[in-house]
């Protein structure tokens, strides 16, 4: 799949994609659909995002593009975001967890403003990464967030035990829904 920023400074720079068949890149129809419902909401300047299950690396690096002032990436491999990290020149505002997205130290993410979050399908593992993180984040992050059309949205913020999450906004794309929440 042909990828590229889709906007802000670095629009148009390509990316890599991970060349495996269980990787389903974003895709930039939804990308600039889920940053348009983001942006109504927030302002990505001087934030700093996380990007879960991330892949390329392409949402970390679309908000970087917009002004975020760091992005954390993690994933069980997370070379090709490194990768399209150094091809935009912005290795000093990325940091890498190689790590299960459910398992890693909740810590790394204590400071974090926008999570970026599109998992694997079929898993349901946007309510157990919430589940896993939620709880240890400060109040008024914002979970940006891609799943396939089908997924329960409306249990989502019910995941957080005692920290609910409120829906900021949804929408259905193709296969994919995406929606944006705060806690």
């Amino acid at each position: 799949m042909n990828m590229q920023i889709i906007g802000g400074i670095y629009k148009g720079k390509k990316l890599i994609s991970p060349k495996s068949e269980n990787v389903r890149p974003t895709a930039s129809r939804s990308r600039e659909a889920l940053f348009n419902m983001l942006e109504t909401h927030t302002s990505l300047k001087g934030k700093t995002v996380a990007d879960l299950y991330c892949g390329s690396g392409a949402l970390g690096l679309e908000a970087i593009s917009r002004g975020a002032a760091n992005a954390i990436f993690a994933d069980m491999d997370t070379k090709p975001a490194f990768k399209n990290a150094q091809s935009m020149q912005v290795e000093n505002q990325v940091s890498y967890v190689q790590a299960d997205v459910l398992k890693f130290s909740t810590e790394k993410l204590a400071e974090v403003d926008i999570i970026f979050m599109d998992p694997p399908y079929g898993y349901d593992l946007a309510a157990k990464t919430i589940e896993a993180h939620a709880p240890h984040l400060k109040k008024g992050t914002i979970w940006a967030i891609e799943v396939e059309a089908d997924y329960p949205l409306a249990a989502l913020p019910f995941a957080a035990k005692g920290t609910p999450l409120k829906l900021l906004g949804k929408n259905t794309h193709g296969a994919a829904s995406i929606a944006v929440f705060v806690q």
